[in-house]
This record gives C-alpha cells, sequence and structure tokens, in this order.
C-alpha cells in the first residue's frame, strides 16, 4: 500500500464516505436529457464530489476507478490539441504528378485560447523565421558598407 503524500487535516465528510461504502451506479454520475429532449439535467452526484470521492479513495488507498469510474471530463480522456494539415506544404505539391505515391502533410498545433494568444504565437513564429535569416541579413550589410567604404576612400597611387 502506497501511503498518502499529504494527510489530510480533517477526515472526508460522511457524505463522502458513504459513496466509498456503496458505491454509486454509474447513470448517477452522468448528466441526463429530460425527455422532451431540450433540457440537460446534471448528474445526481456533481463532478466536485465525485472528485472528492476519488481523492478520499486515493488517500485511503484504495482504486478510485472502483468507486467512481474516470469520465470524459477526466484529464485521462482529454483530446490532444486540434491539428490541420500545412497549407503551404500543400500548395507546393503539384496536382499534375502520378497520384501513385501519396505523401503525408506536416500537422501544425492549432493554439486554442483567446485572439492575443493565437497572435502571440504568430508573433514568435514569425521572430523564428527571422532568427534563421538573421545570419544572412547580417553578411550582406557587413559586405555592403565594405563596398560603401571602399568607394568613399581616396585614391592615394593614382595621378
Amino acid at each position: 500500500m502506497q501511503l498518502p503524500r499529504s494527510i489530510p487535516k480533517r477526515m472526508p465528510p460522511a457524505s463522502v464516505l458513504r459513496h466509498l461504502a456503496f458505491p454509486p451506479p454509474p447513470e448517477h454520475l452522468r448528466s441526463t436529457m429530460t425527455r422532451d429532449g431540450f433540457e440537460k439535467r446534471p448528474p445526481r452526484i456533481p463532478e466536485r464530489m465525485q472528485a472528492r470521492v476519488r481523492k478520499a479513495a486515493v488517500l485511503a488507498g484504495l482504486d478510485p476507478d472502483l468507486f467512481i469510474p474516470p469520465t470524459p471530463s477526466d484529464s485521462r480522456f482529454k483530446k490532444p490539441a486540434a491539428t490541420v494539415p500545412a497549407t503551404t506544404f500543400a500548395a507546393q505539391i503539384s496536382t499534375t504528378t502520378a497520384p501513385a505515391k501519396r505523401t503525408k502533410l506536416p500537422v501544425i498545433k492549432i493554439p486554442k485560447g483567446n485572439s492575443n494568444l493565437i497572435k502571440q504565437e504568430e508573433r514568435k513564429m514569425k521572430i523564428k523565421e527571422n532568427m534563421a535569416k538573421m545570419a544572412h541579413i547580417i553578411k550582406a550589410d557587413k559586405d555592403e558598407k565594405a563596398k560603401t567604404k571602399l568607394s568613399k576612400r581616396p585614391d592615394i597611387f593614382s595621378a
């Protein structure tokens, strides 16, 4: 048996321990629809209470899945970030080539969040692209400065 990382200050309340003593049926843990299908009823045991029961089971050294089965809102069931194929790569592939050999398109993660966070990701990508070009830009600038310096220097030996 694995000991809990922290010992709670208080025992879980009777409302939580009741669910450990008598596990609820699965239909009490999910939300349901009304008969007309327009309203969604909350589950009989709220998700917050389900989390408290799971935590109490872990603290007692029991398997929480025996008392409250994992729900789709549980972190183990979360879907990965949405992805789309890169459009720039798709544009490079010509449709005139023989379709015998298919290539997989690279996948780009779509950032989630408000518009400021999305714009921030776009700015980071643009900065990364520009930094990749920076060595070439600096070299071109140094060459240009050297040419202008040579053209301004008076020619001492011609006369």
